[in-house]
């Protein structure tokens, strides 16, 4: 509403989408409880919708690439992801291995595909209301 409201020509919101990759369904799939704390852009747009703004969106793909320093702290960070109590360690290890490869350097490496969202709108510079 503030930025519809003090902007003069364009409205521009830049946003990411959580990564989720492939193990993260894998080790939902084998009972783990996986916290996702993301949203995806749409509940935004969605938001704006309801305000009565048609919003144009561009999504942009982009790769990380995920390192760590051993086989301990990818359990660690990876694992942390994860709820305490809710997952097999042992099966955890089983896929993340699968996922991340070791290279010469003795690091733990794997990419991790996800997209970005430009949110753009023009400016009506007025008060607009939420019918919600």
């Amino acid at each position: 509403w503030k930025m519809n409201r003090y902007a003069d020509v364009l409205c521009v919101a830049g946003m990411n989408t959580g990564i989720a990759p492939p193990w993260f369904h894998e080790l939902e799939q084998s009972g783990a409880s996986v916290s996702w704390e993301w949203k995806d852009c749409i509940y935004f747009v969605n938001i704006l919708y309801q305000m009565g703004i048609d919003a144009d969106v561009k999504i942009f793909p982009f790769t990380k690439q995920l390192r760590y320093a051993s086989k301990e702290e990818l359990l660690a960070r990876e694992c942390g992801k994860l709820k305490a109590g809710h997952y097999d360690p042992k099966a955890a290890e089983e896929i993340l291995l699968k996922h991340f490869q070791q290279n010469d350097q003795g690091e733990f490496t794997a990419q991790a595909h996800y997209r970005s969202a430009l949110v753009m709108w023009q400016a009506c510079g007025e008060e607009i209301g939420y019918e919600g």
